[in-house]
């Protein structure tokens, strides 16, 4: 699996055969999504940019133009073992393979280069006024997916709304989750919708670790699933170790966090820590 920045950031240390880097300045980007979509697309904020993932297959047809996949995803993740959800058995049985049950998750989802998804963002409505516009829509995961959704998934999601927030305690999420899925595989669909509970908030006193030899992603029992001993490995999301809009808090990563050495090969192994103080090399001497 190979991953493409298009970045104005400082490109790292270290090069790996497949991470790709395009250097480019925003405003150069900008550019060229207006070229390539024929819109006028001069954002006020480098966020605005998510709102652009479903089109990522039109957008960057020319860099697809060697593979059968694409996809979208966050770069705040450490990958574990994609292949408990990205395997021979699931490229040949689905068209769109995501992380959430509920929703295409914004944060990790691989799409078929020759199915209707690739394309299917042009039937968004409204799509060009949402992306000309500023403000930030999340059509990754909201207008996408309702224009992805089948009947039956329509059906599972207004179930979700409706029932599970309103009647069933955040406690037990997990078994809902799990409930959606049996019933969802009932179905022949060409999406595969299974929720791997990737995104959690970490408690203080929680270390997780990363095996960099066999991509082991470790947590505390709870952090991140009640449902098997896989859901959760496939990556670890984040979100809520940094400051964000979405949790009032004063636990989050705060200057100096990330102690690993710019020029830190990572293919030569070793465990990495990850808490709500550091990510870092564990100094297997201590």
């Amino acid at each position: 699996m190979d991953f493409v920045f298009y970045t104005n950031c400082q490109l790292p240390n270290r090069e790996y055969k497949n991470v790709i880097f395009h250097p480019i300045s925003f405003g150069e980007y900008c550019k060229f999504v207006s070229e390539q979509l024929s819109i006028p697309f001069r954002p006020d904020n480098a966020y605005k940019l998510c709102d652009l993932r479903p089109f990522y297959g039109i957008i960057h047809k020319k860099d697809l133009e060697r593979y059968e996949w694409w996809g979208f995803g966050d770069i705040d993740l450490v990958y574990g073992d994609l292949s408990l959800l990205v395997n021979e058995e699931n490229l040949c049985r689905y068209d769109l393979l995501t992380t959430h049950v509920d929703r295409i998750a914004g944060h990790f989802t691989v799409i078929r280069k020759a199915s209707k998804y690739t394309t299917l963002c042009m039937r968004i409505p409204n799509w060009k006024l949402k992306i000309c516009d500023s403000n930030h829509y999340g059509m990754d995961e909201r207008d996408f997916t309702r224009i992805a959704l089948t009947g039956k998934y329509k059906c599972i999601k207004k179930v979700y709304q409706n029932v599970f927030k309103a009647f069933i305690p955040p406690y037990r999420k997990h078994y809902f989750f799990s409930q959606m899925e049996r019933i969802l595989r009932a179905w022949p669909s060409r999406m595969l919708m299974r929720e791997f509970f990737t995104t959690f908030v970490p408690k203080p006193d929680v270390t997780c670790t990363f095996n960099l030899e066999n991509n082991d992603i470790i947590c505390p029992t709870g952090q991140i699933t009640r449902i098997s001993s896989v859901a959760g490995k496939l990556y670890l999301h984040f979100l809520f170790f940094k400051k964000t809009q979405y949790l009032n808090t004063d636990t989050y990563w705060k200057e100096n966090f990330y102690q690993i050495p710019r020029d830190f090969d990572f293919l030569q192994g070793g465990i990495v820590e990850i808490n709500t103080n550091h990510i870092k090399i564990r100094n297997e001497e201590t």
